[in-house]
C-alpha cells in the first residue's frame, strides 16, 4: 500500500514538474501554439489521473514533438522523457525505444553528445 502511494506521489511530482516546464515553453509561443501545447499537456494530465498511461504517454509524446516542430528542442526533452517513462511502466518497449531515439537525436542537435549516448 505504501509503495502504491509513493508511486502516485512520484507521478504527481512529475506532472507538476512538467507543468512548470510547459509554462516556461508556453510563454515563448504564439497564442495559437500555446493553446495547442496546453491541450496536449492537459490531455496527458487527465489521462494520467485516470490511469490511462498509454494515452498519457502518447499525449506527452505529441507535446514533445510539437515543441520540436516549433524549434523548441530543449523544451521537448522533458515531455519525451515523461512519455518514455510511462511507456516503460506499461512495458511498451517498442515505443520506449522510439522515444529514446528521438531524445538522443535532440541531445545531439543541441551538442550534448554525452547525454545523446545514454
Amino acid at each position: 500500500m505504501i509503495l502504491a502511494n509513493l508511486s502516485h506521489i512520484r507521478k504527481l511530482f512529475t506532472l507538476v514538474t512538467l507543468l512548470f516546464f510547459a509554462s516556461y515553453a508556453i510563454a515563448q509561443l504564439s497564442a495559437e501554439d500555446q493553446a495547442k501545447l496546453d491541450g496536449y499537456i492537459n490531455s496527458a494530465t487527465d489521462f494520467a489521473k485516470d490511469e490511462q498511461f498509454e494515452n498519457a504517454a502518447g499525449a506527452y509524446y505529441k507535446a514533445g514533438m510539437f515543441c520540436i516542430e516549433k524549434g523548441r528542442n530543449r523544451d521537448a526533452i522533458p515531455y519525451l522523457k515523461e512519455s518514455a517513462k510511462l511507456y516503460a511502466e506499461i512495458k511498451n518497449y517498442e515505443k520506449v525505444m522510439k522515444v529514446y531515439s528521438n531524445i538522443g537525436l535532440l541531445y545531439a542537435n543541441i551538442d550534448n553528445y554525452d547525454k545523446a549516448l545514454l
